[in-house]
């Protein structure tokens, strides 16, 4: 990124009777603590959303949001801002620590990141482009014009930015190996990555916090899509007060 503010955006919206999660809400304090000064966030929503992004780039979002999962919604979206703006796309179920100060020196120096694993398929919820990236340019070239209509919960949510990929060469992409970097925790720790595993791994007492801090480069994906709903239903003082593993996370880092 080369402007002396860096945007961290992502895309948060809730209808008026639905209260936030509350471990979303810790997420998002997690970045207002470790993110330096040099950084703004930017919280997108349906409402002002044409401040970021130009009206000729800019799709119906009431007809995007109907067409397609949230999570697939938010990846294009993701593409449209960053190839306006440049900066990074966070999903909000996301965990910054104090170690992003080291990675952050690598996306400096990089067109365009992703987090993906060993057989090169990109894992959700982090992108980092400049601003024009030609990477997000295809990007959204080839969302527009896709004819896929995903399910309800679409289980190949990136099946387009993997096939993009291919067509691009290290110049400009970096991938990052998201098991050993700690982006997909319970991939570095178990050697496998399903739904199962991710509440066993979160929403148990069984691991170790002080591996997951040994572990994490500074940025952790959780994935709200397979959050049982008893969890995503606690305020933050009953959250917090739990004895499971994201509890304890949070009560340390925070």
């Amino acid at each position: 990124m080369h402007s002396k503010t860096k945007k961290i955006f992502t895309f948060l919206e809730f209808d008026e009777n639905v209260q936030m999660p509350a471990y979303i809400y810790l997420c998002l304090k997690t970045w207002k603590k470790y993110l330096s000064d040099e950084y703004k966030i930017v919280i997108l929503n349906s409402k002002n959303i044409e401040k970021f992004i130009s009206k000729s780039l800019l799709p119906d979002i009431s007809k995007l949001k109907q067409r397609y999962p949230f999570p697939r919604f938010c990846d294009y979206i993701a593409a449209l801002v960053l190839y306006e703006n440049g900066g990074i796309f966070l999903d909000a179920d996301t965990i910054i620590t104090e170690k992003f100060k080291d990675e952050e020196v690598l996306y400096d120096h990089c067109d365009t990141v992703l987090y993906s694993n060993s057989l090169f398929n990109v894992c959700p919820g982090f992108m980092k482009a400049n601003k024009g990236s030609l990477f997000m340019e295809e990007l959204i070239r080839r969302y527009r014009f896709d004819t896929h209509l995903p399910m309800a919960f679409d289980p190949h949510r990136n099946y387009i930015i993997n096939d993009v990929i291919k067509y691009f060469d290290k110049e400009h992409i970096t991938l990052i190996d998201s098991e050993k970097s700690g982006y997909c925790m319970e991939k570095a720790m178990y050697g496998v990555w399903d739904d199962y595993l991710y509440q066993n791994y979160y929403f148990s007492s069984l691991d170790s916090i002080e591996d997951f801090l040994k572990t994490t480069r500074g940025i952790t994906a959780l994935r709200n899509s397979v959050t049982n709903k008893r969890y995503k239903e606690m305020d933050v003082d009953e959250f917090l007060s739990m004895n499971f593993l994201l509890a304890k996370i949070f009560k340390v880092i925070l």
